[in-house]
């Protein structure tokens, strides 16, 4: 049976029934306030703190200051943890990042190589689709180097067409889609949900979980059968 990776998000590993297959390539896509980028920072710290799994951040559009400083608000310390050798956040270009992964012997295996990396996560993958005029190759490229390496890997994408009913190619090129969300309850509030909508080599909990976004990060709240059945007769 093969190996699960804990996902670091309180109630999502319910979810997975046991967490993300190891090795495994997954989007986690939404819109803008729906906790993408604390997503995949509270994924590499759970390899971090509990697994002993050394991982990278990647980052095309924001700079590695950024997300230091947005990640204090939970009391994440990232600074300490690249001095310790066990984190890396790094900003480039999506030009960049392919040219290197093909490389024999190139930045990014250096990198990986640098710290022992286990899992990796890049924002996001909405920028790869421009590179090289190819998206298809591109994707395909980058999910299989990731897959060569062995690492467990976080992709985040903007929010996509697929809320208008069109899947896209990245949604059959990598292992798994996870799609966060916040919608409008009542008039004044909104409820943020979460849904597991394709994961390889693992069953998962069908249908669409709450979730929050705390002090310590996020923390999803696993809804009963009972509860998606009646929904789904709404």
């Amino acid at each position: 049976m093969r190996q699960k990776t804990a996902s670091g998000i309180p109630g999502l590993d319910n979810v997975l029934f046991g967490g993300f297959p190891q090795g495994s390539t997954t989007i986690v896509e939404g819109g803008p306030g729906t906790g993408k980028t604390t997503f995949g920072i509270q994924f590499l710290l759970e390899g971090i703190r509990k697994q002993n799994e050394h991982g990278i951040f990647i980052t095309f559009e924001e700079f590695p200051e950024q997300i230091y400083e947005d990640m204090k608000i939970f009391n994440w310390d990232l600074r300490k943890l690249e001095q310790e050798n066990k984190l890396r956040v790094i900003g480039l270009s999506p030009e960049i990042l392919i040219d290197q992964m093909v490389k024999p012997d190139g930045l990014f295996e250096e990198m990986i190589k640098e710290i022992d990396c286990k899992r990796i996560v890049i924002d996001s993958i909405s920028l790869l689709k421009y590179v090289n005029g190819n998206e298809r190759k591109v994707l395909y490229t980058l999910r299989n180097v990731l897959r060569k390496h062995g690492l467990t890997s976080i992709l985040i994408q903007e929010q996509s067409a697929f809320m208008s009913g069109t899947v896209s190619v990245e949604h059959f090129v990598f292992d798994g889609y996870v799609r966060l969300a916040m919608k409008k309850r009542f008039r004044t509030l909104r409820k943020r949900t979460i849904e597991v909508l394709k994961m390889r080599g693992t069953r998962i909990a069908e249908g669409e979980h709450h979730y929050r976004i705390l002090d310590y990060g996020l923390y999803v709240q696993k809804r009963s059968l009972i509860s998606r059945l009646m929904q789904s007769l709404v």
